[in-house]
C-alpha cells in the first residue's frame, strides 16, 4: 500500500474517532499512539497504561492500527502533549513478532526517540485529537 493512500487512511480514521469522541457535552482533548505495521508479518504490541491495566495490540499483515488512548483531558485545561510526555509513555511499549517458539522484540532504539513518531491532529470546534503513529518497518523485526 502506497505511503499517500495510508496517510488518507490515517486521516479517515482519525477523523471517524474524532466525530465518536465529540457526541457529548465535554469539549475534550485525546492523545494516543497508532501503528502502521508494514510488514508480511503478524506484530503485537503491549503497553501498560499508568494505572497498571496491561492491554495489547495483535497487528495483522501490513495496515494500519488504532493504538491506544493514553490521556483524555478537559480541552481548555492542557495543552499538547509535549515530547517528554510521549516518551515516557512509550517507555511502557513492548513491540514483538512470535515465530515458532521464538519472540523476536523490536529494539527501543527504533521507537524511543520523538523523531519516529508522525503527529496528527485533528481539531474542530469541540474537541481535538492528536496521535502519534509509528511506522513498524521489517528492518526493526530483524
Amino acid at each position: 500500500m502506497k505511503v499517500a493512500s495510508m496517510k488518507a487512511i490515517i486521516l479517515t480514521l482519525l477523523c471517524s474517532l474524532f466525530l465518536l469522541i465529540s457526541c457529548d457535552n465535554n469539549i475534550v482533548t485525546t492523545e494516543g499512539i497508532s501503528f502502521i505495521n508494514e510488514t508480511d508479518y503478524e506484530v503485537q504490541v503491549s503497553f501498560i497504561y499508568d494505572s497498571g491495566k496491561q492491554d495489547s495490540l495483535l497487528m495483522a499483515k501490513q495496515g494500519f492500527y488504532y493504538g491506544f488512548n493514553l490521556f483524555s483531558y478537559d480541552y481548555n485545561k492542557k495543552v499538547i502533549m509535549d515530547s517528554t510526555v510521549l516518551l515516557d509513555q512509550i517507555k511502557k511499549l513492548k513491540i514483538f513478532r512470535v515465530t515458532d517458539s521464538d519472540t523476536i522484540y523490536v529494539n527501543p532504539i527504533h521507537y524511543n526517540k520523538f523523531k519516529h513518531w508522525t503527529e496528527y491532529i485533528t481539531v474542530d470546534m469541540r474537541d481535538r485529537t492528536n496521535y502519534y503513529v509509528l511506522s513498524v518497518t521489517l528492518g526493526m523485526l530483524e
